[in-house]
This record gives structure tokens, C-alpha cells and sequence, in this order.
């Protein structure tokens, strides 16, 4: 009796320290998205660059929003990315929409071609589907994300389906 109990204890210390890990490691990542995306944001990079980063972060975030083990922390790691990020995420995309709209049409197939040879976007892609089934109850989530698919279409719209 004895053996199961501390055996229960052990088990529950395990996780709570699982628990307690995942949940740091969250927040230097969103220390990490949030200080990514100002930097971003309020720089003189190209709207292409800003761009880079936006995608590279979102990609990422939402790669680590499908990692954690708790679902409830799932939802709220990507509700503090969305709360903490929304002004600098608004601000690329501006940009970006302002840059767009002063694009001749082969300068966006251009551009959009480019996209496929960055790193993340396989990422992107792959990723996107499952994010959108995990979090479809979540309307914040995929506003977010098709805000930003949305800046992506203009790119290319057979790159983003």
C-alpha cells in the first residue's frame, strides 16, 4: 500500500515538473516571438524582411502550440501569443499590404515564387492544416491566421491551399 502511494506521489511530482518546465520554456518562447516581431516592426527593414520574420515566428508558434501536452495550455500560450504580438503583427502586415499594392503583377508571382525557397514555409504549410483542425472552436486563432494567409494570397494562391 505504501509502495502505491509513493509511487502515485513520484508520478505526480514528475509530471507537475513536466508541467512546470513546459510551461517556462513557453514563456522565453514568447519572450523570444514577442521581441522577434518588435524588433520587426519598428525597423527599417524591407516589407519583405518584416514579412520573413512574421512567417518565421508564426510558423513557429504555431509548431509549438501542437508540442505541449496540456491543451488548456495550448490555447493560452497561443492566446498570449496573439494578445502580446497583435499591434506588432498589424504592423508588418500594413507594411506589407503598402508594399504590395506597389508590386506589378510579375513582381508578385516573383515574390511569391521566392517564398516557396524559404526554410520555414514547408513548415508553414504543413503545419497550418493541423493548427487550423486543432483550434477550429478557437475563432481568435483562426482570425489570426488567415489575416496573415490572406497577405500571403496576394502572393500566390495556389502556394497557400
Amino acid at each position: 500500500m505504501r509502495s502505491s502511494f509513493l509511487l502515485a506521489a513520484f508520478s505526480i511530482l514528475i509530471f507537475t515538473s513536466m508541467e512546470s518546465c513546459m510551461g517556462s520554456k513557453l514563456a522565453r518562447q514568447l519572450k523570444w516571438h514577442q521581441s522577434e516581431l518588435k524588433r520587426a516592426a519598428e525597423s527599417n527593414l524591407t516589407p519583405g524582411e518584416k514579412l520573413d520574420i512574421l512567417l518565421e515566428s508564426v510558423t513557429k508558434m504555431m509548431d509549438e502550440s501542437l508540442q505541449p501536452l496540456n491543451p488548456e495550455k495550448s490555447v493560452k500560450y497561443v492566446q498570449k501569443y496573439i494578445n502580446q504580438n497583435d499591434v506588432y503583427v498589424k504592423q508588418i502586415l500594413k507594411d506589407v499590404g503598402k508594399w504590395q499594392e506597389n508590386m506589378s503583377p510579375f513582381q508578385t508571382i516573383q515574390y511569391g515564387l521566392s517564398l516557396q525557397k524559404k526554410p520555414f514555409i514547408e513548415t508553414f504549410i504543413d503545419t497550418l492544416p493541423k493548427f487550423e483542425k486543432k483550434y477550429r472552436q478557437y475563432a481568435f486563432a483562426l482570425n489570426f491566421i488567415n489575416d496573415i494567409r490572406g497577405s500571403m494570397m496576394k502572393f500566390g494562391e495556389n502556394i497557400f491551399k
